[in-house]
């Protein structure tokens, strides 16, 4: 597929390749992700059809958080790589899987459900690409497994030439902060959320927390980042963090 290897501006390579994957998979969308390597909380997205960017913004600001405090997101790309596989199908955390697919999927006639992850050997991922079918999603896997693990992996390697050259040009990929790097994986989740406006007790929602934890987090990020409120936390990491989704026609 010609969109996975070619070189633009962000927001046009997303959209680009989400329209290609759908309308080469004949799906009901495609959504392409990219993130600062092994940070899905701070993923920009582009999905096709725009009409579908609400259901999307669901799942980052729902389930997202919740599919990464289970183990079942970013974490398995150490073992599949680029290769294709079917979320709900695969998650272990039975409930969070129905969950999702009975109240966001099924209204919108979706039905199966496949990603692809962004990697190259050696880095952590850098995003994913997702679509959504008709078909159940061990049918989709078999219709369209096999392609969308090719154009994972040429889209994975064109972001890693893109990001090579760059790094060689003098650029910083975001989120290589040294204080921002000091963080915890879950210290940069809550940071993120907090960024964008979540309460303590919303923050705590999402990722299954309680407030106190919550709380004790955030103290230790103040501490590691020299911040004291908020504001100064927001200010800190306005250049690297959340992001609103760019929604592909």
């Amino acid at each position: 597929m010609a969109a996975a290897g070619e070189v633009a501006p962000a927001a046009v390579w997303r959209e680009r390749l989400a329209r290609a994957v759908r309308r080469e998979a004949g799906a009901r969308f495609a959504a392409v992700f990219t993130c600062p390597p092994g940070n899905p909380i701070e993923a920009q997205a582009s999905i096709a059809p725009a009409t579908l960017s609400r259901m999307l913004d669901t799942i980052h600001s729902e389930y997202l958080p919740r599919i990464e405090h289970a183990g079942e997101g970013i974490s398995l790309a150490a073992e599949l790589r680029t290769r294709c596989y079917a979320p709900l199908v695969r998650m272990s955390h039975l409930p969070l899987a129905d969950e999702m697919h009975r109240s966001v999927l099924v209204p919108e006639r979706i039905y199966g459900l496949l990603n692809s992850f962004l990697v190259v050997d050696g880095t952590p991922a850098f995003g994913w690409i997702c679509i959504g079918t008709e078909a159940p999603s061990d049918e989709a896997l078999r219709l369209h497994g096999d392609a969308l693990s090719e154009v994972a992996r040429t889209a994975a390697q064109t972001l890693w030439y893109a990001i090579d050259l760059a790094t060689a040009c003098g650029a910083r990929m975001a989120g290589c902060d040294p204080a921002l790097e000091a963080l915890s994986p879950r210290e940069r989740q809550i940071a993120s959320l907090v960024a964008v406006g979540l309460s303590d007790a919303n923050v705590a929602a999402r990722l299954s927390l309680s407030e106190e934890t919550v709380g004790a987090h955030l103290r230790r990020i103040y501490k590691k980042l020299g911040v004291h409120t908020r504001v100064e936390l927001v200010s800190r990491l306005s250049r690297f963090g959340e992001r609103p989704f760019m929604i592909a026609d």
